[in-house]
C-alpha cells in the first residue's frame, strides 16, 4: 500500500470520528448542551500561564479564528456579534461540509463541527458572545492530527510529531495519544479532558519531547559534509512557510521543488517549523547532486542527448520538468540556478533553454569534486 493510500486511509477513519464528535474521557458522540455546559468564565485560567506555546492569541475572536481555519471563506463564515440561529448553523455545517478537508484544518474543522452540533442539539439560538465563551473552551487543547502531529485544536498550529501511527485494538494512536480526540495543554504536558472539555483530574498521558534549535533541526535532516550548508539554511528560515510568498526564504531549487507538486506543498506546509527545516535541508542536499557526473551517461561527448534517451522519452521529461520550473519562478519572481557536472552538456542546455525562452534559467558548470 502507498504512502498516499495510507494516509486516505486514516483520512477515512478520522472523518468518521469528526461526524461523530470525541473527548478523551468522555463516551464518543456525547455533545454537551443545555445545564450540562460548564459554568461561564475563563476556561482553565488557572493553567494559561502553564501552557505550551504554539496557541492563538487571547485578544482574538476564537469562533471567528475557528472558521477561517477549517478553510471558510470569509463571505461564508457567519459575521461576528450575530447570535447563531438553528438555520443559520444547519447552513454554516452545511457549508463547511462543502470546503476542502487538508492536513492543516482537520483539527479547527472538528471544533467547528462540534460547536454546531451543540448548537444544534440545543435546540434554540445562542448569543455571539456565548458562542464566542463556547469556542473559548478550545484555547488550551489539542488534537492529534492523521499524520501523528499533535497540533492546536483552533488553529491546526503544529506543535510536533509525536511519532508513526499505531493501529492498537482498532484504533490510531501516536505517541500513545489517540488520533482525532481532544487532549488538554500544559505546558506541553498532556492530559484526557472530560464531557466539558475541562482538564481531567490524571496523569498526564505524553508530552512535548525537548525542542531541537533551528541549525540541530537542520543538520538531522543532512549528510554531516553538508553541515554548512544546513546551519546557513537553518538561519535563512525565520517562520514557518504557509504560503507560497514564504518560501522565499528557501534556496531557489528547494522553493521550486516544494512549490511544483501542490500536493507536496500542502503537506510541507502542514509540518512544524523544526520538521520544514529538516526536510528542506534534506531536499537541499540531494538537489546538489541531481546533475552529477553520473549524468553524462545519457549525453555524448559533444553535449547532445544520446538517441536511445530522446526516445524513451526521458529527455522530453526533462526538458518539461525545466519548463515547469521556469513557470513556477517566473510566479514567485525567483531565477532558477541548474549546476551540471559536464561543460558540454552545460552549452546544450543553454542553447536549449534559451530557444525555449526560459531566460530566468542559469545553468552553470560546476567540476565534481576530486
Amino acid at each position: 500500500m502507498t504512502l498516499n493510500r495510507q494516509l486516505g486511509t486514516v483520512l477515512l477513519a478520522l472523518a468518521t470520528v469528526l461526524l461523530e464528535g470525541c473527548a478523551t474521557g468522555s463516551p464518543r458522540g456525547r455533545i454537551i448542551t443545555g445545564a450540562d455546559l460548564p459554568s461561564r468564565g475563563t476556561p482553565a485560567s488557572e493553567e494559561v500561564a502553564g501552557s505550551a506555546g504554539g496557541f492563538p492569541e487571547r485578544t482574538a475572536d476564537p469562533f471567528q479564528v475557528v472558521q477561517e481555519a477549517s478553510g471558510l471563506e470569509e463571505e461564508a463564515r457567519h459575521p461576528a456579534g450575530a447570535a447563531l440561529y438553528l438555520g443559520q448553523a444547519r447552513e454554516l455545517l452545511g457549508r463547511l461540509a462543502k470546503t476542502r478537508v487538508t492536513v492543516k484544518n482537520v483539527a479547527p474543522r472538528q471544533v467547528l463541527y462540534w460547536l454546531l452540533r451543540e448548537v444544534l442539539e440545543g435546540g434554540e439560538r445562542v448569543e455571539y458572545a456565548d458562542l464566542q465563551w463556547r469556542t473559548e473552551r478550545f484555547w488550551l487543547l489539542v488534537l492529534v492530527r492523521p499524520d501523528g502531529y499533535v497540533v492546536t485544536a483552533l488553529t491546526g498550529t503544529p506543535l510536533q510529531r509525536l511519532g508513526p501511527l499505531r493501529l492498537v485494538e482498532g484504533e490510531w494512536l501516536a505517541g500513545g495519544l489517540r488520533v482525532g480526540d481532544f487532549y488538554f495543554s500544559r505546558g506541553g504536558v498532556f492530559y484526557p479532558v472530560t464531557e466539558a472539555l475541562r482538564r481531567a483530574d490524571s496523569l498526564p498521558l505524553a508530552e512535548l519531547g525537548l525542542g531541537r534549535d533551528p541549525i540541530n533541526a537542520a543538520l538531522d535532516g543532512a549528510q554531516e559534509a553538508m553541515g554548512e550548508m544546513a546551519v546557513a539554511l537553518a538561519q535563512s528560515i525565520l517562520h514557518p512557510i504557509r504560503s507560497v510568498e514564504d518560501l522565499a526564504q528557501l534556496p531557489t531549487t528547494v522553493a521550486l521543488l516544494i512549490a511544483s507538486s501542490p500536493e507536496y506543498f500542502a503537506r510541507y506546509g502542514a509540518m512544524s517549523w523544526e520538521d520544514q527545516i529538516r526536510e528542506a535541508a534534506r531536499l537541499w542536499t540531494e538537489l546538489l547532486e541531481a546533475k552529477g557526473p553520473g549524468y553524462c551517461s545519457f549525453f555524448n561527448t559533444d553535449g547532445t542527448p544520446k538517441y536511445w534517451y530522446v526516445k524513451s522519452g526521458k529527455f522530453n521529461q526533462l526538458m518539461t520538468q525545466a519548463g515547469r520550473q521556469s513557470r513556477i519562478a517566473e510566479r514567485l519572481g525567483l531565477q532558477v540556478t541548474w549546476h551540471v557536472a559536464d561543460a558540454k552538456i552545460v552549452e546544450f542546455l543553454r542553447k536549449e533553454f534559451k530557444r525555449a525562452g526560459w531566460n530566468n534559467i542559469t545553468v552553470h558548470h560546476t567540476a565534481p569534486a576530486p
